[in-house]
């Protein structure tokens, strides 16, 4: 699978059909407004460990960047 990366600056609605919920995906355009970009589509049963993923990795973030390490490569944060 190739690899997809996408600027993601808020999210949107949710929707549920058929077990996926579809996240809208935010990204700020040049007016400054945040406009729908594209969904995050995750199955039912695994977004609360999607969830709980993001949190863990801010939570690491944050503490990296107050340890002064706020440059560091993210691919350590795990």
């Amino acid at each position: 699978m190739g690899v997809l990366e996408m600027l993601i600056e808020g999210v949107g609605n949710a929707s549920l059909s058929n077990g996926i919920v579809r996240v809208e995906v935010l990204a700020r355009n040049a007016k400054g407004q945040d406009v729908s970009h594209t969904d995050l589509l995750i199955p039912l049963n695994r977004v609360d460990s999607v969830a709980e993923g993001l949190r863990m990795l801010a939570d690491k973030l944050r503490e990296k960047i107050s340890e002064g390490q706020a440059d560091s490569n993210l691919h350590s944060v795990q």
